[in-house]
């Protein structure tokens, strides 16, 4: 099927009808596709639309073997990104200011402007992400992650060896579970012991001395078929807007981030030398 990718179709279809009709049994689709394309586009195969999932099928198994690499942050996202973003700011003679509003951009004294802003409310559908920090009094999984078949929690990975940080009693897991709106009806307690008794039932029984729940009701937009995202770049003089969840060929990710902030300034770079005819 990988090799055919760049010759199919997709149209205005989800990919699981697409999977369907190129003759992927359902065994292949609940246990390959869903658990491969759930977590990178934060939808269901069934949902999810079939050009986005065949872009990011082309990118990671058709690009080379790097492409295909599972890299697996030991740090808090934040921290990598963030922290990261501010230092090389600050390096090349920036100042941040983080926790300040701005009510009206004509008052910025700024020449050039990127507004890397949420969609508009009421613009998009979201999808969810949950997450359950959990800590057991033993080692219960053995590998630094696993992939739960059938399963409410989805991945669930060894934070304690991830991060360097293991705890001095039992594993530190954490449980990640992409596109599960179904999630967000539930009480913290209730998804606690639902993700508990789901790890334990497969991985071995141990106690739960301690949790968190994390959750991200709008962690990306829903890209179902037929929705249109804005492109990034240039919306007025000296302006341009960019985010993830811009139109920039990626779905709702990292790369789409990177990828819309690279065009942003470029287009601003752009504009600012190009000169300007007096009218």
């Amino acid at each position: 099927f990988a090799a055919r990718v760049a010759r199919i179709e997709p149209g205005a279809r989800t990919f699981g009808e697409l999977l369907r009709a190129e003759g992927q049994s359902a065994a292949a689709i609940e246990r390959f596709w869903e658990v491969f394309l759930r977590p990178a586009l934060n939808l269901r195969v069934d949902e999810v639309d079939a050009a986005t999932a065949l872009f990011t099928v082309a990118t990671a198994l058709r690009s080379g073997r790097a492409a295909s690499d599972l890299v697996l942050p030991t740090a808090p996202l934040g921290e990598i990104h963030g922290e990261a973003a501010r230092r090389a700011l600050e390096g090349a003679g920036a100042t941040v200011h983080t926790g300040a509003r701005v009510d009206d951009p004509d008052s910025l004294d700024a020449d050039l402007v990127v507004l890397a802003l949420s969609p508009e409310e009421g613009a998009f559908e979201h999808s969810p992400i949950v997450s359950v920090h959990l800590l057991f009094d033993r080692r219960i999984l053995r590998h630094r992650l696993a992939a739960l078949l059938g399963s409410a929690a989805h991945w669930v990975f060894d934070r304690g060896r991830l991060t360097g940080h293991e705890p001095e009693r039992g594993q530190y897991l954490t449980v990640v579970s992409s596109g599960a709106p179904e999630l967000e009806a539930l009480r913290g307690r209730e998804i606690v012991e639902l993700m508990a008794r789901e790890l334990t039932e497969r991985l071995g029984a141990a106690e739960l001395l301690w949790s968190r729940v994390s959750r991200e009701p709008q962690a990306t937009i829903a890209l179902r078929p037929g929705v249109e995202r804005p492109a990034p770049g240039l919306v007025r003089e000296g302006v341009a807007r960019a985010g993830a969840w811009l139109d920039t060929g990626w779905p709702v990710t990292m790369e789409s981030a990177v990828a819309s902030g690279v065009t942003a300034a470029r287009a601003l770079l752009v504009h600012k030398e190009t000169p300007k005819v007096a009218a």
